[in-house]
């Protein structure tokens, strides 16, 4: 029998698992930063291939905005980017909602500009993105 291992549950030399080490951590970019991929394979391989004309510019001219601050399931830092700035987030309004109402002021789920706004709001928003996969933007 195979015994498995959750990565995130190890125990590190301070007596700390994994994951309470990285959520320890702070974030090296702050919400509202500009940044840009680092050049590489991870680079290349996942964005310059995005259906998005908008995404492939913003990857292609180095300008992307840091708009979330995130972690994944270990505590690794994470990013959400977006290709404008988020000035005025209502509470407890999600990225992908702002950016829609951003493209229709009279926005909601129920109207016809639905798909419109949510292939608008989709093509500004890059999630997942590693500390190790931007730098500042200078």
């Amino acid at each position: 029998m195979v015994d498995l291992i959750y990565v995130p549950n190890i125990i590190e030399n301070n007596g700390k698992t994994f994951r309470e080490n990285n959520l320890e951590k702070k974030h090296s970019f702050d919400i509202g930063e500009s940044v840009r991929f680092t050049e590489g394979k991870y680079f290349s391989d996942n964005y310059c291939q995005s259906d998005s004309v908008n995404i492939q510019k913003a990857v292609s001219e180095g300008f992307l905005i840091v708009s979330s601050l995130d972690r994944d399931c270990d505590g690794t830092h994470l990013y959400t980017l977006t290709l404008e700035p988020v000035t005025d987030l209502k509470d407890g309004e999600d990225l992908y909602t702002y950016l829609c109402r951003k493209f229709n002021p009279h926005y909601t789920q129920n109207e016809e500009s639905f798909i419109e706004a949510s292939n608008y709001a989709s093509s500004l928003i890059i999630s997942g993105i590693s500390e190790n996969s931007i730098e500042k933007f200078k």
